[in-house]
C-alpha cells in the first residue's frame, strides 16, 4: 500500500500540472481556433503540403545532376544504381514536405492571433467571415494562397538546387585548403626537430 500510494501521488504530480498546461489555452486562443477553422487554414495547409509533394516529382536526381554532377561521385544517370538515386532523392523531397503537422500549424496560428488580437477583434473577424462577403473572401484567399504556394515552392526548389550546389563546391574548396594547410604543418615522421 505504501508503494501504491507513492505511485498514485507521483502520477497525480505528473498529470495535474499537464492538465493545467493543456487547459491553459486562453479563450482568445479558442476563439482564434474558431476563426482559423472558418478561414479554411487547415485546407490551406493541406494544399501547401500537397503542392510540395506534387512538385517533388519535378525535382529529380536528373535535375540535380545537371546542376552539380560532382555531388554524385561516380554515379551517373547511366549507372545501374540511378533508379535508386532517383528514389532516394524523391524520398528526401517528400520528407522535406512534412516538416510541420496541421495541429502544430493551427496551434501556432491560434497563439499568434490571440497574442495580436483581442477577443473582441477575433469576434468581429468571425462576424465578418460569416457574411457573404467574408465567405467570398475566404474562398478567394484559399485560391490566392494555393497560387502563391505553387509559385513559391517552384522557385524555392530552383534556388535551393543552385544554392546547394554552390555551397557544396565551396565546402570542397575549403576542405582542400584545410588539407593543404595540414600537409604544410606536418613533418615527416623521421624529422624530430
Amino acid at each position: 500500500t505504501y508503494m501504491k500510494n507513492k505511485i498514485a501521488i507521483l502520477t497525480l504530480a505528473i498529470t495535474v500540472p499537464n492538465s493545467f498546461i493543456f487547459a491553459a489555452n486562453t479563450s482568445g486562443e479558442t476563439a482564434a481556433l474558431t476563426l482559423i477553422g472558418m478561414m479554411k487554414n487547415e485546407e490551406i495547409f493541406q494544399k501547401a503540403v500537397s503542392i510540395c509533394k506534387e512538385l517533388t516529382t519535378q525535382q529529380t536526381a536528373d535535375t540535380a545532376f545537371k546542376v552539380s554532377p560532382e555531388n554524385f561521385g561516380e554515379i551517373t544517370p547511366k549507372s545501374k544504381l540511378w533508379p535508386k538515386v532517383n528514389q532516394a532523392y524523391a524520398d528526401y523531397y517528400n520528407e522535406s514536405c512534412e516538416y510541420l503537422d496541421v495541429e502544430t500549424f493551427k496551434n501556432i496560428m491560434a497563439k499568434s492571433l490571440a497574442a495580436n488580437l483581442t477577443e473582441k477583434d477575433i469576434g468581429e473577424a468571425i462576424k465578418f467571415f460569416s457574411t457573404p462577403s467574408g465567405k467570398k473572401f475566404i474562398l478567394a484567399n484559399v485560391e490566392a494562397d494555393e497560387a502563391f504556394q505553387r509559385d513559391a515552392t517552384i522557385k524555392l526548389n530552383e534556388v535551393s538546387n543552385t544554392a546547394n550546389a554552390r555551397f557544396l563546391r565551396k565546402m570542397d574548396e575549403l576542405r582542400n585548403l584545410h588539407m593543404q594547410s595540414q600537409k604544410v604543418k606536418r613533418k615527416p615522421w623521421w624529422q624530430f626537430w
